[in-house]
């Protein structure tokens, strides 16, 4: 993933949906959570862990970040993810990539979508519930799993929530 040729036209770039706002700011995110860099003429993702309707943790990820996270992946986690039938990339919809749970159905679930820029790459959200993330995260190797618990305390210093690490996808 870079930033330099977007595998989109403008045709797919619309304006930011108030969803994927920085719920503290009441604006669109405008640096990455975790390293701060800007996130204009970048292509980056906004995830967000509800609870009904409520946002508990939010975050902008930007390319390189994305691209640190992948590369933390252990080798034993990226084939056990080949091996799941299950697939770990998302497919769009108004309900639970995995299984098909409506939002009034999940009692906690996350949420992704695509930018560039400032703008939201078309149909590009998706969620999971919670219950389906954790049958994802036993397919990855304990190394991984405590790189990933790692950055999510990063991720979580600012909101102090005592969000369960655990429900979180990275």
């Amino acid at each position: 993933m870079t930033d330099e040729n977007p595998p989109f036209s403008s045709d797919d770039l619309e304006e930011i949906p108030t969803f994927f706002h920085c719920t503290v700011e009441k604006k669109a995110f405008s640096k990455c959570t975790y390293c701060e860099k800007s996130l204009i003429e970048s292509h980056y993702i906004i995830e967000k862990l509800m609870q009904a309707n409520e946002p508990m943790v939010e975050f902008a990820l930007c390319t390189a970040c994305i691209e640190g996270l992948i590369a933390s992946l252990s080798k034993e986690s990226l084939e056990n993810m080949r091996k799941s039938r299950e697939p770990f990339l998302f497919i769009p919809g108004d309900h639970c990539i995995s299984c098909k749970k409506t939002p009034k159905e999940a009692k906690r679930s996350i949420h992704v979508g695509m930018f560039y820029s400032e703008h939201y790459i078309s149909d590009s959200h998706i969620w999971t519930c919670s219950e389906c993330i954790k049958e994802k995260q036993k397919l990855l190797s304990k190394k991984t799993r405590e790189r990933l618990e790692d950055f999510n305390r990063d991720i979580l210093a600012p909101f102090n929530s005592g969000v369960d690490l655990n429900l979180l996808p990275f």
